[in-house]
């Protein structure tokens, strides 16, 4: 039954961010911070959530509520946030991970960025 909610979970957030015109989550990094930022409203307005239900990686919590959403802002090497080295930069990876307490909602939505290697 918890995977079948899960799954609801995930093809909503796929509905919502296919048809939604601003990205309710962005993303970026360098090679030492990375950051996402992400709207409460992400899975829609009767889906919203609250600073303390959405964490970073391994349970890293908001670093700051600003205009734009719950913003996180870490080192690359907090949070367990991965890193893959290639011949042309870096790629980073975690996952946001939240919750939705009064609707009985939990999900995982993986975040990456990639750093270019200079020329």
């Amino acid at each position: 039954m918890k995977a079948l909610e899960g799954l609801r979970s995930s093809l909503l957030l796929c509905v919502i961010l296919a048809f939604s015109e601003q990205p309710p989550v962005s993303v970026g990094c360098t090679s030492s911070v990375f950051w996402a930022v992400v709207k409460p409203t992400l899975l829609g307005g009767d889906h919203a959530f609250h600073a303390d239900g959405v964490s970073l990686g391994t349970g890293c919590p908001v670093t700051r509520i600003s205009e734009r959403g719950y913003e996180f802002k870490y080192l690359v090497t907090e949070c367990g946030i991965q890193k893959e080295r290639f011949s042309y930069g870096a790629m980073f990876y975690s996952a946001l991970y939240y919750t939705i307490m009064h609707k009985g909602v939990t999900g995982k939505l993986p975040l990456l960025c990639i750093v270019s290697r200079g020329v």
